[in-house]
């Protein structure tokens, strides 16, 4: 019976395996059709339950409102496996196409980053990488510290980053934010506090 459910185990195996290649060469063919359009990509990352597609969605239904769908918010882990890719069109502002990655974790496991790679690979071929740091997590500097060696890793280190300090109204007072110092940006992506000026940075 063991020998049977190994057996039966390295066939599923074996088949994900060829899922996951076929969603990778997929994902490679609409990643050069929008390299060949001349709008700027710009990939959100971060930490899990940083804030990423709460960004993304305040974003939309600020910016635009008429268009596009919001995407899926959970406060669980590799809650958003498949890289959700919208366009945003504010009025004052040129286009761009912002990409939403699965969030990293700490001592990542080799599998696992093999998985994943295929979505954490929208931030390689991106124009500008916004990191979404939670301000408020006392272990925010280790998160950050993890971020940057995972885009190193995925030899995405010379990309141009803003480090988006997300959840700062819990350490300021909301009538301080946004707070804008080089190339760190202080926000609420919940409350819609420093849209615009997130949207001028970028």
């Amino acid at each position: 019976q063991i020998e049977l459910d190994r057996r039966h185990i390295e066939r599923q195996m074996s088949e994900l395996r060829k899922q996951l290649r076929e969603i990778t060469k997929n994902r490679e063919t609409q990643r050069k059709k929008r390299q060949s359009s001349s709008i700027p990509q710009v990939a959100l990352v971060g930490y899990t339950n940083a804030g990423k597609s709460t960004l993304l969605n305040k974003m939309l239904s600020t910016y635009c409102p008429d268009e596009e769908k919001e995407v899926m918010v959970k406060d669980m882990l590799f809650a958003t496996l498949d890289t959700t890719v919208r366009k945003i069109t504010p009025t004052d502002h040129r286009a761009f196409l912002l990409s939403d990655t699965v969030g990293f974790i700490n001592h990542l496991p080799h599998d696992l980053v093999d998985a994943f790679r295929s979505t954490l690979e929208e931030a390689v071929n991106a124009d500008l990488i916004l990191e979404i740091i939670d301000y408020s997590d006392d272990n925010y500097q280790m998160h950050m510290d993890v971020t940057a060696k995972t885009l190193k890793d995925l030899n995405a280190g010379h990309i141009p980053v803003l480090y988006i300090m997300n959840k700062s109204d819990r350490k300021y007072p909301v009538s301080e934010l946004p707070i804008v110092r080089g190339d760190k940006i202080y926000i609420s992506a919940e409350k819609g506090i420093g849209l615009d000026a997130l949207l001028n940075k970028i």
